[in-house]
């Protein structure tokens, strides 16, 4: 078994794994990969044992369904303590002993799937922890500060975070999802680990990705993808584009994306209805019991962070008519906070 630390900003994780499994992982937590400087608050076990899901028959207590995810559902049982997480399918299975979990599975890549959902639930219930917001938005950093990307579905983020990334050089800290932690110099905004998913159009319109991407098969990983959408790992997606990952970024200015058809969103609601996710978060379950198990208790009330965020940082909005404005929407973003 081999080890890596993850300091994820919430806490240190220490992942124990054969050397197949964290070449996969890094892929996805590279820039948090950090020195064992402090004990971890959690430790993940990934093995690859073949056939171990199918061959528990669980004696215990009943504990009731989770969801991972929408589309992953587990049935807990509990014993002595331990919590045994059966899926629906029999490729794996997951055990929480006080802060060790031990994710088993048919193969390295399974291992490793289900490895870094363990590590999103840390991260994001840390973060709920810490007084932190979850949001929906793009980050990037240059020398100047960091700056989120949001909007709705479709908006443009990723168009904009590819420009920004490809023409100006800066580092891509999330893709899509973020959480936001107060922090003595203003709000700090750590990447939750997950793959970029691109439309055909969308990555042909970066040079870097159409070079790349010239004479190869489509990527078609991942669950769910539609549109003729592609997956690439962020290692793979930071490595295509030329800057490397960066862990985490003080944020400076949120840019707010608009497509005129869609009709302006009302910004009085505040930032909660623009960066928020909503009852929809596919990852609001605490599947893992990780605010018992480690202390993360969340502050009561949500509202008074997203004010305190919108009175801390300046907000502009771009409103789009055509996709081919995006690069130019990307530059005056550029501009502005390199200036």
């Amino acid at each position: 078994m081999d080890h890596l630390t993850l300091d994820t900003r919430v806490g240190h994780c220490d992942l124990l794994a054969p050397p197949a499994v964290l070449r996969i992982l890094t892929d996805y937590l590279s820039p948090l990969v950090a020195a064992r400087v402090h004990a971890p608050l959690l430790t993940v076990e990934a093995r690859v044992a073949p056939g171990a899901g199918g061959a528990v028959r669980p004696r215990a207590t009943a504990l009731g369904p989770r969801l991972s995810h929408p589309t992953h559902r587990y049935t807990a049982w509990q014993t002595d303590g331990d919590v045994t997480l059966l899926p629906a399918t029999d490729d794996h299975i997951v055990r929480v002993h006080g802060t060790t979990v031990t994710v088993e599975a048919d193969n390295a890549m399974i291992a490793a799937r289900v490895t870094l959902r363990v590590v999103r639930q840390f991260i994001l219930r840390g973060a709920e922890a810490r007084g932190g917001l979850h949001a929906h938005a793009a980050v990037l950093v240059s020398d100047s500060g960091g700056v989120l990307v949001a909007g709705r579905s479709g908006a443009g983020k990723t168009t904009v975070m590819t420009s920004l990334v490809e023409r100006h050089g800066w580092a891509p800290v999330a893709n899509d999802r973020a959480v936001l932690l107060p922090d003595p110099a203003g709000w700090l905004a750590v990447g939750v680990p997950l793959a970029w998913r691109y439309t055909p159009e969308g990555a042909q319109g970066s040079e870097r990705l159409r070079s790349a991407l010239r004479g190869a098969p489509p990527l078609r990983r991942g669950d769910g993808l539609v549109d003729g959408k592609m997956e690439f790992t962020p290692h793979e997606a930071s490595t295509y584009l030329g800057r490397r990952l960066a862990a985490a970024a003080l944020v400076s200015r949120i840019v707010i994306l608009e497509r005129a058809e869609h009709g302006a969103m009302d910004h009085n609601e505040g930032l909660a209805s623009i960066l928020g996710f909503g009852t929809d978060d596919p990852f609001v379950e605490d599947w893992l019991a990780l605010r018992d198990t480690l202390g993360f208790t969340p502050p009561r009330q949500v509202a008074g962070a997203w004010c305190a965020l919108g009175a801390a940082i300046p907000v502009e909005v771009h409103t789009w008519t055509d996709p081919t404005e995006l690069a130019g929407i990307a530059d005056v973003v550029g501009a502005r906070v390199t200036r």
